[in-house]
């Protein structure tokens, strides 16, 4: 007896080869899952090791500064988010893609460009990038793009944003000051202090909301990320994510003078004006995310990972593969470490002294007068003069060479010594009338119970001089790439009173012969060899 079974046509989702992971190999065609997770721990214990300076500096920062301490949370934060996606990155097939040597060749460059012009944030993002350079170069681009989300999150973890500092500063006490005047209460304001009826406010760093923003930025785009599935709604979310904050900074200065001008400065002039600032900030995050919850609308399936892609034909890679990928990251790593460690190599420095005109009275760079402080200059002095009745302070700090840890441009070199003056304001200095030397960096500060004092400062590297730290730090990059002279320094000049006239810096400069050393580019001179000090 026989029967007739009618003829099935298979469908699309059979006819598919299998996505879904075994407990030990990958997807067919792809690699032992194990083998390629061991690998990629293996690369990264080396990427530590051989740039241990540059990922330890980047913790150190995260220690000392309350702005940059959610980057420890980072590195958890991503680890949630690959969790989150696991099931379908796994689903994925390994296979190794030598597109990670040229991802890890970028970031190498970026580090030994950061190496040789001491500049951490390079060397910072330089190391964070060598993480999906591993992933690229061990598990392939599939995995790669199912991963791009917490891997781009990871750059979170560089502290950067300290060049929005000054900005905020200025526009916090603009539009603040604006306020003030929309609702009817009188306000000068002069730099960065916004004087009232009975007191002044000075916008300090810690007032400028630098801080709140980049925590806020760090959120937003975790939110972005996870809650909605539409470029527009991430794009949009990310933005108020920048422009929330700015604003409710303003809100929150503008409401703490309110709060001691009605209270004849009895409230907010002491700690309570950071904790009613803390309170006011904590609500707008809260309605930050209130807000993410009602765009969200219908909840996505998994907006943090992209959605698994249609295999195509199986092609399969073997454990030569990945040990191949593996050493060529290596051997780049090795290379770029070597050579780094070569070109780094200690020179012997000249001793070398300072001499000034004549006429100055030479003290110490310490002490309870102004001076400035920078630790690692192989010289650095004071001097004051007296120029039409007015008392000139003179500093200077001399490099004979640089190297890391021993740079002009560097965290705790400062001109606002001994320790308790207040950054008023800072920028070029206006109506500079002089084309033979760049107009200064200018620096208003002062210290409870003293006047208050101006600052003009100028840099040189080899026979440039500049007004601004950038150029000098730009002028020092070239140097370096094309050989050039390393030596460097900073001259800087003090009055104390009301601001004085320009003419007045000038005469002073051109008196002392500073002038001439300056425009002629040989600030140097002011430098010499120990042997040459006048007996």
């Amino acid at each position: 007896m026989s029967s007739v079974l009618p003829k099935v046509e298979p469908t699309a989702e059979a006819a598919m080869p299998p996505t879904t992971a075994d407990p030990v190999g990958g997807p067919a065609g792809g690699l032992d899952r194990r083998a390629a997770i061991a690998a990629f721990a293996g690369l990264m214990v080396a990427a530590v090791l051989l740039f241990w300076s540059s990922w330890a500096s980047m913790v150190r920062v995260w220690l000392n500064s309350d702005t940059y301490g959610h980057g420890f949370l980072i590195p958890a934060v991503a680890g949630y988010l690959v969790w989150l996606g696991w099931p379908r990155v796994r689903a994925r097939p390994v296979r190794p893609s030598r597109w990670g040597w040229a991802l890890f060749a970028a970031a190498l460059a970026l580090w030994l460009l950061g190496a040789l012009v001491h500049a951490n944030l390079l060397q910072h993002a330089a190391v964070v990038a060598m993480v999906p350079a591993a992933v690229l170069t061990v598990f392939g681009i599939a995995w790669t793009r199912a991963l791009v989300f917490p891997l781009g999150y990871l750059f979170f973890m560089v502290p950067f944003g300290d060049f929005a500092i000054r900005p905020l500063q200025g526009l916090t006490a603009d539009y603040t000051v604006a306020l003030l005047r929309l609702t009817s209460v009188p306000v000068y304001l002069e730099g960065w202090v916004m004087t009232i009826p009975g007191g002044r406010f000075l916008v300090a760093e810690a007032c400028s909301g630098a801080r709140y923003l980049i925590a806020m930025v760090a959120l937003g785009v975790l939110i972005a990320g996870l809650m909605f599935d539409s470029w527009a709604k991430r794009l949009v979310y990310v933005a108020l994510s920048v422009a929330v904050p700015i604003v409710a900074n303003v809100v929150r200065a503008y409401g703490i003078v309110m709060i001691a001008y009605w209270s004849d400065f009895e409230h907010a002039v002491g700690v309570d004006h950071l904790i009613y600032g803390f309170v006011f900030l904590g609500f707008v995050m809260m309605l930050m995310i209130a807000l993410a919850v009602l765009m969200r609308g219908k909840a996505p399936a998994d907006a943090a990972m992209p959605a698994a892609a249609a295999p195509g034909k199986a092609v399969r890679a073997g454990p030569w593969a990945l040990a191949l990928a593996c050493l060529g990251a290596l051997v780049l790593m090795a290379a770029v470490r070597g050579y780094a460690g070569l070109i780094a190599a200690p020179v012997e420095t000249p001793a070398v002294t300072l001499a000034l005109p004549a006429g100055g009275a030479a003290r110490p760079a310490d002490g309870n007068d102004w001076h400035g402080r920078f630790p690692a200059a192989d010289a650095q002095g004071v001097w004051d003069y007296r120029y039409d009745r007015t008392r000139v302070s003179v500093f200077v700090a001399a490099y004979a060479s640089q190297r890391q840890g021993k740079e002009l441009i560097a965290y705790g070199n400062s001109l606002m010594r001994p320790s308790g003056y207040d950054l008023l304001s800072e920028g070029r200095l206006s109506d500079w009338p002089h084309d033979a030397i760049p107009a200064p960096r200018q620096l208003w500060i002062k210290r409870p119970g003293e006047a208050d004092r101006w600052v003009w400062a100028w840099y040189w590297v080899g026979e440039r001089v500049f007004g601004s730290r950038t150029g000098a730090q730009w002028q020092y990059l070239r140097n370096q790439l094309l050989f050039g002279r390393e030596d460097a320094g900073v001259l800087a000049v003090s009055f104390t009173g009301e601001a004085p006239e320009t003419e007045t810096l000038s005469g002073f400069l051109k008196q002392t012969g500073l002038y001439d050393a300056l425009a002629n580019g040989r600030p140097g001179g002011l430098v010499q060899p120990v042997s040459a000090r006048p007996q």
